[in-house]
């Protein structure tokens, strides 16, 4: 596949499976038995759960075989998650 076909795969999963919801499309994305999901329904961390949005930012490295994501492995910003929810004072990062 070529860099450009790499991307509209990607904008497509973005575009039709999370901002329209349509998870029926996701076999059709990922390799079979490559997907992940969940749901967090409870305490996070030993906190109670404060029912506030929050924005949870990440960076995804996709890798794609034969026009399907076959891996999405991920790194999130967890401290910026905890300042939100309260369970740490925000501030705290180390200038770099």
């Amino acid at each position: 596949m070529s860099l450009e076909e790499n991307k509209r795969l990607i904008q497509h999963l973005f575009e039709e499976v999370i901002n329209n919801n349509r998870t029926e499309l996701l076999e059709g994305i990922f390799v079979p038995g490559s997907m992940i999901a969940g749901e967090n329904t409870g305490p996070f961390m030993g906190q109670a759960p404060t029912g506030q949005s929050i924005l949870f930012t990440r960076i995804h490295y996709y890798r794609i075989r034969n026009r399907r994501i076959y891996t999405a492995p991920y790194e999130h910003d967890l401290l910026g998650l905890m300042e939100q929810l309260g369970m740490l004072p925000p501030g705290n990062r180390p200038d770099i």
